[in-house]
């Protein structure tokens, strides 16, 4: 893998708060795609996302761009203050240096795209989601994705607050979203987490 540009995207070699002051500077939130060397979906990433066009403009018209190796440099330190658990995972940032959300590992290449067009203009966001469930408190399935992103960010007060909910109103897990929040939850909060 290559350490600073790919193909299609042109990676800025900026630290990550160089980025957040870029981006606070140009009016652009952030991306921070988080690789490792070793990664299969990373180099996936690489050849069926990274390198086309039409998310190299996407990402050069509105984002400020940077790539870190989870494994070398600043990645790590990046990582722990993200809480990034697992390659590839792309981040959303605003330019307050606050994530808006991420991606964790690799769609088709079109859904990609739309994912972070869709991120950035705050379409499908964890915000977005909670506000939704605030419209719909009783869609389950939606509490459960909400609780499942704040778990995968590391927020645990948040996580539980939305899961402990799921697993209690489906405590027979008739509706399979009990044990469904149980593996979110052992996965990203325990297992590659905090505990």
């Amino acid at each position: 893998l290559p350490s600073a540009a790919t193909a299609g995207v042109a990676w800025q070699n900026l630290g990550v708060d160089e980025a957040i002051a870029r981006g606070r500077q140009e009016n652009k939130p952030i991306l921070i795609e988080f690789f490792a060397t070793w990664c299969g979906p990373c180099q996936q990433l690489d050849a069926q996302v990274w390198s086309r066009e039409d998310v190299a403009a996407e990402i050069r018209d509105h984002y400020v761009a940077i790539r870190l190796d989870g494994e070398q440099g600043a990645g790590p330190q990046a990582m722990r203050r993200f809480h990034v658990v697992g390659f590839p995972t792309t981040l959303v940032v605003g330019d307050d240096g606050n994530e808006i959300d991420r991606i964790f590992g690799i769609d088709a290449p079109a859904e990609f795209l739309l994912q972070i067009r869709n991120l950035r203009q705050g379409i499908g966001t964890v915000q977005d989601l909670e506000e939704r469930l605030a419209r719909t408190p009783g869609d389950l399935l939606l509490r459960f994705e909400v609780g499942a992103r704040w778990a995968i960010r590391g927020d645990e007060r948040r996580a539980l607050k939305h899961l402990d909910i799921v697993v209690r109103r489906d405590a027979q897990n008739g509706r399979g979203l009990a044990a469904k929040t149980m593996l979110t939850l052992g996965n990203y909060l325990y297992l590659r987490g905090q505990k």
